[in-house]
C-alpha cells in the first residue's frame, strides 16, 4: 500500500510500521466525533470541549511526546499517545451518555417541539 505514493523503502517502511495505529486511531476518532454530537445535540456542549481539551492537551501530548522522544519509539510513539488520548476521551463521553437522564431530555425535547409548533 506504501508503495503506491512512494518509492522510497525507508519512508515505506514507517508506513507500514504505524498502520495498525494509524488505523487504530481512525477509528477511535470516528467513535469520538459521533459520540461528541450525542453529547452536544444533548445540551453539554462545554462539558464536551472541556473532555475534548483534557485529553488531547493534557493526556494525548504529554504521552505522544513521552513515547515518541523518551522512550524512542519515534513515529510510532506519537501515534501510540494520540490513540491512548482518544481512548480516555471516548470513555470520558461514553461516561457522560451513559448517565444522562433520557427521559428528561426526550421530555424537554417534546416540550420544544410543542412549543414551537403551537
Amino acid at each position: 500500500m506504501a508503495t503506491l505514493f512512494t518509492s522510497d523503502p525507508e519512508v515505506a517502511r514507517y508506513v507500514l510500521d504505524t498502520l495498525c495505529l494509524t488505523s487504530l486511531c481512525i477509528l477511535l476518532d470516528g467513535l469520538v466525533t459521533t459520540s461528541i454530537g450525542v453529547v452536544k445535540g444533548i445540551g453539554k456542549q462545554a462539558v464536551a470541549t472541556c473532555a475534548y481539551v483534557v485529553c488531547f492537551y493534557l493526556i494525548s501530548v504529554p504521552a505522544s511526546y513521552y513515547f515518541c522522544f523518551n522512550l524512542l519509539y519515534g513515529l510510532k510513539g506519537l501515534w501510540l499517545g494520540q490513540l491512548i488520548g482518544l481512548f480516555v476521551l471516548i470513555l470520558s463521553l461514553w461516561q457522560i451518555i451513559r448517565k444522562a437522564n433520557w427521559l428528561e431530555i426526550a421530555q424537554s425535547a417534546r416540550d420544544k417541539y410543542l412549543k414551537e409548533s403551537s
